[in-house]
């Protein structure tokens, strides 16, 4: 019996899945122990259309403390305590620089905001809003031993050939550290719809890819070219395990045969569901896949909004097993 997605989750939760790292890997080679995988890899400074790929990123120690040693804030407890790519710092800070770098969200004061600085150099902690009373000192010290490297940005690849090369490419992004709905319930849907179509016989070809977000499916298209017109079709998935309603987000076309079919399985499968055009419920790879000069229309399916976005209350409490396969039956259908 192959791993459910409920575990499949539970293992990959608190991997450091920053866009190109260590984490992000080993969660592709736990994916590659359950379909057949092909990993891309596009080392860091390699052009992408426009873009670039970053450098490899990582972080050891990082914490805040009082010059008498009191530690307030430490990586070791929670992931998101330190902003994605920042960069290193080792010294002591006024209480008004510090607070300058550190980020909360009022609306959910309880909980750890995921903040994220890819394209940009700064450095930053983030914490609970409730929180910041405790820092009462006038200097800190902080410390953040952070690594920028040249590396290679991962795409992980599971081809299941069909009778013609005309293909139908379903996507989902693996990063985001310590979160769940996004977007491992979208990275857990995608691994057992490819586990299901493995053994049977298609018509088209099936492309199922996982990415760091935009950046990812950028390097991957960019990179392969070739393939781009035989794509006749996409699905993005995404943020499918919360308590939301289902929402289809239409192609940029608005009304292809994908648009249709999936609008019709919608209603015949869960009755309720909320649809928008392009852009008007959530903008992610799908932009990329159906943008300016690639034009494969690509639908999202997801459950957004919801409250624990970006938050360390993305969590397994958010996510139901029944929801994400009733996402994985409509996509199978």
């Amino acid at each position: 019996m192959g791993v459910t997605m409920m575990e499949l989750i539970e293992k990959l939760w608190f991997l450091r899945r920053d866009i190109v790292s260590d984490g992000f890997d080993e969660a592709l080679r736990w994916i590659g122990q359950k379909i057949p995988l092909k990993v891309h890899a596009y080392p860091s400074g390699d052009p992408c259309w426009t873009w670039t790929v970053p450098e490899k990123w990582s972080v050891g120690e990082a914490f805040i403390e009082t010059l008498d040693g009191h530690r307030l804030l430490d990586v070791k407890t929670h992931p998101l305590h330190v902003m994605s790519y920042s960069l290193a710092i080792h010294r002591v800070v006024k209480k008004e620089e510090l607070f300058r770098h550190l980020h909360t969200n009022p609306q959910r004061p309880k909980a750890i905001p995921f903040e994220f600085k890819y394209y940009q150099k700064d450095w930053g902690f983030c914490i609970q809003h409730e929180r910041l009373a405790e820092f009462t000192e006038n200097e800190y010290r902080v410390v953040i031993d952070s690594v920028f490297e040249k590396g290679a940005l991962k795409v992980g690849e599971c081809v299941i050939p069909g009778e013609m090369q005309d293909s139908i490419v379903v996507v989902a992004h693996l990063c985001h550290p310590a979160m769940v709905n996004d977007d491992l319930s979208g990275v857990a849907v995608l691994v057992d719809i490819a586990q299901q179509l493995q053994a049977k016989s298609h018509r088209h070809t099936f492309r199922f890819v996982w990415v760091p977000e935009t950046i990812g499916s950028l390097a991957y298209l960019s990179h392969n070219e070739e393939l781009i017109p035989l794509m006749r079709f996409g699905i993005f998935l995404e943020m499918l395990g919360n308590a939301n309603t289902l929402a289809l987000q239409l192609s940029r076309q608005g009304d292809t045969r994908l648009d249709r079919i999936m609008r019709y399985v919608l209603k015949k499968r869960s009755g309720s569901f909320r649809e928008g055009s392009f852009r008007k419920i959530v903008c992610n790879d799908e932009m990329v896949f159906n943008g300016p000069g690639v034009n494969i229309p690509m639908v999202s399916l997801s459950r957004y909004p919801y409250p624990e976005y970006h938050t360390s209350d993305d969590s397994l409490a958010i996510i139901s097993k029944d929801r994400l396969e009733q996402a994985r039956d409509v996509v199978l259908e």
